[in-house]
């Protein structure tokens, strides 16, 4: 039986099973018994038959094989793998994105984020135009993890070109979604999907002090919280507590 032990929730994966009567390859069919309930018939070919799975019931996934013949079961033969049961491990995917990207003359931050709650696995983020490009190793993301990678790219000389950054560009880890991984651009800084909260003034109006906070993301903000002082960070006096409600793309808040 050839199997992947795990598989993210809407990833096909192929099922192969062998059953030999006597060591000679059998004819005839396998039950397979899946999904609480459901079953489905494959032909045995050359003795083996393949089954292409896929489920989104995370953990477990309990599936039973029964071998047929001539639409009977053959109670009592010993026989390779008469039945079978196994379980299929199904686990959440991640969603990877490019978050941020920040250039600095022919150097290049961006900023990689798993918004899934699976992990990924080793992954591989290219950056280029046309037909030049660097590939980096990010390696893997857990869920609601980021990564941010350096990536030196001469580009100042093709500045007319739309550069572009991929993120899982080969599709070493399943996602359900690849229409985000790629962005395309022709200037720096760019802000993802994601919100970007930053404190951009902060002034005195009698005993009040005035803390504006600004969303440059491109979604919204949920609520958040903001913390204030007045002193030293590491030996600061007076810290305060604010809860801020959500605000939209490029919204404003004062507290």
């Amino acid at each position: 039986m050839t199997i992947k032990p795990i598989v993210y929730e809407g990833q096909y994966t192929q099922i192969k099973i062998t059953v030999k009567v006597n060591n000679v390859s059998a004819e005839g069919y396998l039950l397979w018994n899946y999904n609480k309930g459901k079953t489905v018939t494959t032909k045995l070919i050359n003795g083996s038959s393949i089954f292409k799975y896929n489920s989104y019931i995370l953990s477990k996934n309990p599936i039973i094989v029964t071998y047929l013949v001539l639409g009977i079961v053959i109670p009592g033969y010993v026989v390779s793998n008469i039945n079978k049961s196994f379980n299929l491990n199904v686990v959440n995917t991640p969603d990877l994105i490019i978050s941020k990207i920040v250039k600095h003359g022919n150097k290049y931050k961006v900023a990689v984020k798993n918004i899934d709650k699976g992990n990924s696995t080793t992954v591989k983020l290219k950056l280029g135009y046309k037909n030049k490009y660097k590939i980096v190793n990010v390696g893997f993301l857990s869920s609601g993890r980021s990564k941010t990678v350096l990536i030196h790219f001469n580009y100042n000389k093709y500045k007319k070109y739309t550069n572009y950054v991929w993120i899982n560009y080969n599709k070493t880890t399943f996602e359900k979604n690849y229409n985000d991984n790629k962005i395309n651009f022709k200037s720096a800084p760019y802000l993802g999907i994601l919100p970007e909260l930053v404190v951009t003034k902060i002034s005195n109006s009698g005993n009040n002090i005035i803390i504006n906070v600004k969303n440059q993301g491109n979604t919204p903000s949920s609520g958040f919280k903001l913390l204030a002082w007045h002193g030293n960070k590491n030996k600061g006096k007076g810290y305060l507590e604010f809860n801020a409600n959500k605000f939209g793309q490029f919204g404003k808040n004062y507290l």
